[in-house]
């Protein structure tokens, strides 16, 4: 055998063998599959898909569900269904017509609740939670500024509801698909007090969810 002969064959079995390894699929991280989110008093919590955390909230629980092209991703920590606890939370936002890699933009929740943003935090444990309000129920409805006009009367003025941004970055229409992006949401709560006016709630974050379809 020439030196060329042997040159070729041994190139020849290194692309062989590079050629499988290039074959050879590397096991999904399903550790990679979560959402990130950062609260208005600075903290960051991390929900993972498929191993969620126990934590003194509850399990720190996140999905992403399509129902056509109408998705909700919603994230949480499983307290906030305990009228036992004093702590918990659930959060997330729905968008319409979400059928390719953007940026998904909208204010107020509309006619048909197409498109939300909500955050709901319990606040009162035991007996208390018998009294009103034993949730504190943040959403994209309406934003008043509340004003005392004298003689115990109140009135007020609607404000602007923020613009909830949605950007996802990668999509996929399969059950079992990638979505990938980032959000930015502003919700409000009416305080039990009727002359207060609404709190504001901002959440961000950045999400990698595998997508389950209902229809």
């Amino acid at each position: 055998m020439n030196k060329l002969s042997v040159i070729l064959l041994t190139l020849g079995i290194l692309f062989l063998g590079c050629e499988k390894k290039e074959k050879e699929i590397e096991p999904e991280n399903l550790n990679s599959y979560g959402l990130d989110a950062t609260f208005d008093d600075g903290r960051t919590v991390h929900f993972s898909q498929f191993n969620p955390e126990t934590t003194h909230e509850g399990i720190l629980t996140v999905g992403c569900f399509f129902d056509g092209d109408q998705m909700a991703i919603g994230f949480g920590a499983t307290n906030y269904q305990d009228p036992t606890k004093a702590n918990g939370f659930n959060a997330g936002f729905k968008v319409s017509a979400v059928t390719s890699a953007r940026a998904y933009q909208f204010t107020k929740e509309n006619a048909n609740a197409d498109n939300t943003s909500t955050y709901i935090k319990r606040i009162r444990t035991g007996s208390a939670a018998a009294t009103p309000s034993p949730l504190l129920i943040y959403d994209n409805r309406a934003n008043y500024r509340r004003f005392p006009k004298g003689d115990g009367f109140c009135d007020q003025e609607e404000l602007a509801v923020d613009f909830q941004n949605v950007d996802v970055t990668t999509y996929s229409n399969k059950d079992g698909g990638t979505i990938e992006g980032s959000f930015d949401i502003r919700v409000y709560n009416r305080p039990e007090d009727n002359c207060q006016s609404y709190q504001k709630q901002r959440i961000t974050g950045s999400f990698k969810l595998k997508r389950a379809n209902f229809k």
